[in-house]
């Protein structure tokens, strides 16, 4: 197997067709461990469940996960207000 000097690669999420061009691989020959992908693909129950449920992403999810608090809340027998949901951007005050 031949080896490539990686060390210019910084981005998050190389661009794998600038890659595949400069080392010569196919594409299908890469794997892209600089982000979180699976080199597998998703999984085709995933995919039915996407398909599904597509016309939903039209919708902006609820900033304040009402939903998603109120099942974590009776799955681990607390509260509510016990409950600190944050985006990942966001910061806890």
């Amino acid at each position: 197997m031949d080896c490539f000097d990686l060390t210019d690669i910084t981005a998050h999420g190389e661009n794998l067709n600038k890659f595949s061009k400069e080392s010569g691989l196919p594409i299908d020959r890469i794997i892209d461990f600089s982000a979180n992908i699976n080199p597998l693909g998703s999984p085709e129950w995933l995919r039915s469940i996407i398909l599904k449920e597509l016309d939903l992403i039209a919708n902006y999810p609820d900033p304040n996960s009402l939903k998603l608090v109120k099942e974590l809340s009776k799955n681990f027998s607390t509260k509510e207000n016990q409950i600190i949901h944050i985006n990942i951007l966001e910061k806890v005050r």
